[in-house]
């Protein structure tokens, strides 16, 4: 005791002792009894009962299935579980590294900032962020952290867990694509009717007006030719919309035929392109064949493949504005027939390139656009070229810088899918489009 009253506060007490210096006087009394109080082994200000609880802290710590973390209450981590460890492959003895560093790149921003948010507001931490493996995954967890403040010592620092949420956040993820790709395929679904019941009506109501006004018209001033060529033409149009949906069903159910056989590129060109040379003349449409010399015959359908031109064309002059032109080539590339179809018209925007074979896509699917059709001549196009072991591939440059087609067919690769091997004989004519069962 008489060591006590010997230091730098004693020495300054004056006589009697003022109030400050008694309460020093007792600070270091008490400070000096708890040091001669503390077992050996035992840290100075620190008792047995918190060493216990410490330790039980840390074994419950470390069989708990989620990672757990301490931190000072300023943010300053101080220590983790077992299983931390294990996540982050840091070794017991390794300094603690900076746990921003675990974070992803794109996940650190807002987590840093909501949590320099809880450290001035003291409430409760809690976010989603991805924290990298071991191995260099990162995996999806649920981060929470409360400011606890010892009962005993009154010290503060932060208790924080994660829990790996990474299988379930892949769930949900999946489960909204799925909802997202559900409602657009209800949305192409309801556009797709809609322009469906629209094209269908179109030809139907011209075919049916021609045929009442004959019915009552008495006088002889129509031309019956002219309207034989109306009716003609409207019915053509939706026999080939009939024969489009038919097709599909077909592609879709796999139970589209390929009758192979030896099949002439050049004439089936020629046969495809001649249906719509007329409407081409009407438009002004200046239209170009460049043809290899000695381009042999492949093997395949050439009905099919008449198709397949068909539609390629059909496209080109109706996309092509008054004016345009159009340039239809074959190409012999060493095993393949090349087949290229450009024009001068619209084009395709950058944004819907991707998507142009896809059944029921139209860049304007609306009933009320300019030009018809039900889009699907390129996808049935497409999956024709396909049985036969070739590509079709879309290319434009975008809007109003026109289109290029390209057909590569191999000479003697074998069809995919049902198919039908006929004796090979040489294509002879070949008329319009027809359609297999």
């Amino acid at each position: 005791m008489s060591s006590l009253l010997e230091g730098p506060v004693a020495q300054r007490m004056s006589w009697p002792p003022r109030w400050s210096d008694t309460c020093k006087l007792f600070a270091r009394l008490k400070t000096k009894w708890e040091t001669l109080r503390a077992p050996s082994g035992t840290p100075s200000g620190t008792s047995p009962r918190q060493e216990r609880n410490k330790s039980r802290e840390s074994a419950l710590a470390d069989v708990i299935e989620h990672l757990v973390w301490w931190s000072t209450s300023d943010g300053a981590a101080l220590s983790f579980n077992r299983r931390w460890l294990e996540y982050t492959g840091l070794p017991a003895t390794e300094p603690v590294v900076p746990w921003p560093h675990l974070l992803h790149p794109d996940d650190l921003d807002e987590t840093l900032k909501r949590w320099n948010q809880c450290l001035l507001s003291r409430t409760t931490f809690e976010v989603k962020s991805r924290l990298r493996r071991h191995d260099g995954e990162y995996r999806w967890h649920k981060v929470l952290a409360a400011l606890h403040v010892s009962a005993e010592c009154k010290k503060e620092e932060w208790i924080g867990t994660c829990i790996d949420i990474h299988d379930h956040t892949l769930q949900i993820e999946k489960t909204r694509h799925a909802e997202a790709s559900l409602q657009h395929a209800l949305c192409t679904r309801d556009e797709f009717l809609a322009t469906l019941s629209h094209e269908l009506r179109t030809p139907m109501n011209v075919i049916l007006g021609w045929v009442q006004i004959l019915r009552t018209e008495e006088t002889p001033t129509i031309d019956m030719r002219h309207v034989l060529e109306i009716i003609d033409r409207n019915a053509r149009s939706q026999v080939q919309l009939i024969n489009d949906l038919l097709d599909v069903s077909r592609i879709i159910g796999g139970k589209m035929l390929i009758l192979e056989r030896l099949a002439d590129m050049e004439s089936i060109t020629l046969a495809g392109l001649e249906p719509f040379r007329l409407a081409a003349r009407q438009k002004s449409i200046l239209v170009e064949t460049h043809f290899d010399s000695g381009l042999k015959p492949l093997l395949g359908d050439p009905d099919r493949l008449q198709q397949v031109v068909w539609n390629l064309v059909s496209n080109a002059v109706k996309f092509t504005p008054r004016g345009g032109s159009l340039v239809i080539a074959l190409r012999r590339r060493a095993s393949h027939v090349v087949l290229e179809v450009q024009d001068t018209g619209q084009g395709i925007d950058a944004d819907f390139l991707p998507f142009v074979f896809q059944s029921f896509r139209q860049e304007d699917g609306s009933p009320s656009r300019r030009l018809g059709g039900l889009g699907l001549g390129l996808s049935i196009a497409k999956h024709i070229v396909e049985m036969h072991g070739g590509t079709l591939t879309a290319q434009s440059q975008g809007r109003g810088m026109g289109a290029l087609f390209v057909v590569s067919l191999p000479l003697r690769a074998r069809a995919r899918g049902p198919r039908l091997q006929l004796v090979p004989t040489p294509v002879a004519s070949i008329g319009a489009p027809t359609r297999h069962p």
